[in-house]
């Protein structure tokens, strides 16, 4: 195999790979530590492209008003998430019984006050989505340049070598 398709290959395995980690990290800093399988409230996302920056352009999280009754002050947000401007994720509704828990939910950090959540997805279904169309897709390359600088050539010719580096047949390297 040419070492040229090989270290594209390898470099595109370890970018996923990085790319789904840093996904999981950051799911568990949101309090997620028990199961990836919890229901997310979906403004607690808003921030995704900022504590991940390849993310920056590629992800947006998207308020939509659903439903407004002005005698009870009542006000139904749906929440998507759009990928690279075509690909959309429906995350779930989230209800407002006052003006200052909606403009929190969409402005601002977290408010529980006022609050009923109809939650469908789960951080699990969103790193999947993400991965599916980011990871897969040419213009949601998580990487920047090709390996060829950052390793060389020479030294993945030598992992890939019948006769030593990473690769020995029938060994294991720790």
């Amino acid at each position: 195999m040419n070492t040229d398709i090989l270290a594209t290959k390898v470099y595109k395995a370890l970018n996923r790979e990085l790319f789904r980690r840093s996904l999981i990290k950051y799911f568990f800093d949101k309090g997620f530590k028990e199961s990836m399988n919890k229901k997310l409230y979906p403004p607690v996302i808003q921030d995704i492209s900022m504590s991940i920056p390849k993310l920056v352009g590629k992800i947006e999280i998207q308020p939509y008003v659903e439903d407004v009754n002005p005698l009870t002050g009542l006000v139904t947000l749906g929440w998507n998430l759009f990928c690279l401007g075509n690909q959309r994720m429906f995350l779930g509704n989230s209800t407002h019984t006052n003006l200052n828990s909606l403009n929190t939910a969409v402005n601002g950090p977290i408010c529980s006050e006022g609050v009923k959540t109809i939650q469908y997805k789960t951080p699990k279904e969103v790193i999947s989505f993400l991965m599916n169309n980011l990871a897969d897709s040419k213009d949601g390359d998580m990487g920047g340049e090709q390996p060829y600088n950052a390793v060389g050539i020479s030294s993945l010719s030598g992992m890939v070598s019948n006769n030593g580096g990473f690769f020995k047949k029938n060994t294991f390297v720790n």
